[in-house]
């Protein structure tokens, strides 16, 4: 079903989607422009205002009646007007890989659609947002040069008061999971360390908390024994 409208539904296959605008009482069928994802990752992600947007890995500007590639090794992606930045309505934010992966892997083929990709975060030795506004270039966003962003996962929190806010792990060991919590600008161009060493788990839930009537103040558990978790990784691979 449709998260902002309920008569609006999808049935996914293997190589088609058919899609019900009045509740299930009819469907109608398109074929996926490729295969969709076997990875698990969502093969949708709807739009916040605009019920005909939906999210994969090609565009469609014509209620899915034509597709046209955006990008490929598309991980992750969501749509940048739920986070209230001062972006594009129909902005997204993306995680690809530079390199394909390896030959066994099937490539993520059904993962992005809107009318207009204009946001993408790129996982490369570092991980960068690249900011691309149609018609208006290209703006890379910059974090502390201090801090190494490493090609880890990241999980974007919701966040009311025009700033995103991006936990991004670092390189651990399964199990003992930690990374750092970073607020941007209003355009999601800079970004600030808030919080080292975040408590965070394998499936990239971040242990955080808004505090309900206090804008812009949330509580988070904080990871205080990470050298400790550090030696117990260095013997792990020792062994």
């Amino acid at each position: 079903m449709h998260d902002e409208n309920e008569k609006q539904a999808y049935l996914l296959t293997n190589k088609d989607i058919y899609v019900s605008r009045n509740g299930g009482d009819t469907f109608d069928q398109f074929d996926f422009p490729a295969r969709p994802n076997q990875f698990g990752f969502p093969l949708i992600d709807f739009h916040p205002d605009k019920d005909e947007c939906f999210t994969r890995l090609y565009s469609s500007q014509n209620a899915e009646r034509s597709w046209a590639e955006v990008d490929y090794w598309v991980d992750k992606a969501v749509y940048a007007s739920r986070r209230k930045l001062d972006m594009p309505d129909n902005g997204v934010f993306a995680m690809t890989w530079k390199k394909p992966m390896p030959k066994n892997f099937y490539a993520v083929d059904a993962f992005l659609a809107v009318p207009v990709v204009s946001i993408g975060v790129r996982c490369e030795m570092r991980l960068a947002t690249i900011l691309f506004y149609m018609h208006h270039g290209m703006a890379q966003a910059v974090f502390p040069p201090n801090i190494r962003v490493d090609k880890n996962g990241f999980t974007v929190l919701q966040s009311t008061t025009g700033a995103l806010m991006v936990d991004v792990a670092k390189p651990n060991v399964p199990g003992r999971e930690h990374g750092r919590l970073f607020k941007s600008n209003s355009n999601g161009t800079f970004f600030s360390l808030q919080l080292d060493n975040t408590n965070r788990n394998e499936q990239q839930l971040v242990d955080w908390e808004k505090i309900g009537g206090i804008e812009g103040v949330v509580l988070a558990n904080q990871v205080i024994n990470t050298e400790t978790l550090a030696r117990m990784a260095q013997s792990s691979f020792a062994l």
